[in-house]
Parts: structure tokens; sequence; C-alpha cells
């Protein structure tokens, strides 16, 4: 786990390290996912010449682009070209892209990007005022019930801006 400040954008960086269900270590994943999306975010095309603007979180990869000319279908093959260039050919699958469209669930948040909302699903809601109140009523936390803690508020952090300051 690692975690940081940086005052220039008074933000604070707190890497969960994706600690769930993969067999390589963490920072092999974060590393080339990190090499993907520098590669990706440098590629640009002729309405976007600056590179395209992508959010990664570890492995996964999060496009964002207008839909005007080809942005969309630009933005997708410069996706395809980088995890090649860095992971080799059979770094793609298919099956891990999911179709444009305004509206996405990604990282279990749902954005909107006509109504230009994010939100996290109900059950995300109940859940997290669940686990706060467990954690204000009780005595002493362990540091693994702490850790769960940071990483169910995550979502929670990403929605209200004010939030980010304590997590």
């Amino acid at each position: 786990m690692f975690a940081g400040f940086t005052t220039e954008d008074n933000t604070i960086i707190i890497d969960m390290s994706a600690a769930f269900g993969w067999t390589g270590s963490a920072g092999t994943y974060s590393v080339l996912g990190g090499a993907v999306a520098f590669n990706h975010g440098s590629t640009g095309s002729g309405p976007r010449p600056r590179g395209f603007y992508n959010y990664h979180w570890v492995g996964g990869h999060i496009n964002v682009a207008s839909s005007t000319v080809t942005q969309c279908e630009d933005a997708e093959r410069s996706l395809r070209f980088a995890l090649t260039t860095v992971m080799g050919p059979s770094a793609v699958n298919d099956r891990k892209f999911t179709a444009w469209s305004t509206q996405q669930k990604v990282l279990g948040l749902i954005f909107d990007t006509t109504a230009g909302t994010v939100a996290m699903p109900t059950k995300e809601v109940v859940k997290a005022r669940s686990l706060i109140a467990h954690a204000f009523h009780s005595q002493a936390l362990s540091r693994s019930e702490f850790r769960s803690l940071l990483g169910s508020l995550r979502h929670v952090a990403t929605c209200v801006r004010p939030a980010q300051a304590f997590v």
C-alpha cells in the first residue's frame, strides 16, 4: 500500500495495490498499466493532436472522447495499439472492451456524460453508510478492518469531493 500527498494539486494519493485475485505482482500490473496509459495518452489524432484522455486503474483503462468525426474509433485503436506495443499481440482481449456509450458503469460508479454526473449505485451508498456507522461506533479497528474500510470508501471519495480529505 502506498499513500502520498501532492501540495500542488492539493490531493491525496492512495494506491491500494489491487490486491485481489491476480497471480502476478500488483506492482507489475501497475507499471504495465502506466506504460500503456502513457503510450496511449501520448498518441494523437487529427482533431486531438495532444493525445487521448484516458484513466487507468492498475490494469484497467477508461477512454474519454467526444463523439465527433472518428474520435471514439481513434481512441480505441490507439489503446489497442498501446496494449500490443507494451505487452505483445496477445494482450488485447476483445471481451474486455465495452461499446462506446454516454452512460457507463466504470469501477463500480455510473458515469453519465450527457447529464454530466457520476453516481454511486444505491446498493453501494447503503454499504458505505453501514461501514462508516460500524467504524464510528467501534472502540477500535484492526489494521485489516481499516484497510478494508479505506478500499470500500474510494467510491465515496470519487463522488463526494470534500470526502477526499478523509480517505
